[in-house]
């Protein structure tokens, strides 16, 4: 449900995208804590944010984070973390936002996720576009754009005599 929840999101819209958080959480809620139910946690964390509702997303964020940290998963810690940055961005509150999402950046860097590491790179991109400081922003989106080009290169292993590889769809 959290990758289906990514799907939608992306290319149907929040709407669907509710449903996957709801059904997410429903389903995980009637077991222990897992990581499972931690993902579904911050989703809702997420999902409560885009409605306004901040306090209860908070909660969900906070106990998904100390879900993470009890089961001792160092990349969920950073998940969630970023996902706590997400909805502090939504509240507006920039700084608070910056300083969770580099939290989540070193914890992300140090467990290999470079998508999601680029992702609250992004977001602190966009938080200091919110302050105001359109030159470190722009400079931040600059950098997570040439960090994904390199990511890119070393994943699909291109070097400059060969092509550039034929992705799906284009």
């Amino acid at each position: 449900y959290h990758r289906l929840g990514f799907a939608f999101y992306f290319y149907r819209g929040v709407g669907p995208t509710i449903w996957t958080v709801l059904r997410f959480m429903n389903v995980t809620s009637r077991h222990p804590p897992s990581n499972e139910l931690a993902q579904a946690n911050a989703n809702m964390g997420v999902l409560l944010s885009l409605a306004g509702l901040y306090r209860p997303a908070h909660k969900f964020a906070n106990r998904a984070i100390a879900m993470r940290r009890a089961l001792g998963d160092v990349w969920g810690i950073g998940s969630s973390i970023h996902f706590l940055g997400l909805i502090l961005y939504g509240e507006g509150r920039y700084r608070r936002s910056i300083a969770a999402l580099r939290e989540a950046i070193g914890v992300l860097d140090r467990t290999g996720d470079h998508w999601e590491a680029g992702n609250a790179r992004i977001n602190v991109a966009y938080c200091h576009m919110r302050l105001g400081d359109s030159e470190k922003a722009v400079a931040l989106a600059r950098a997570v754009y040439r960090d994904g080009q390199r990511t890119a290169e070393e994943h699909f292993l291109v070097t400059e005599d060969e092509p550039e590889p034929v992705l799906p769809g284009g």
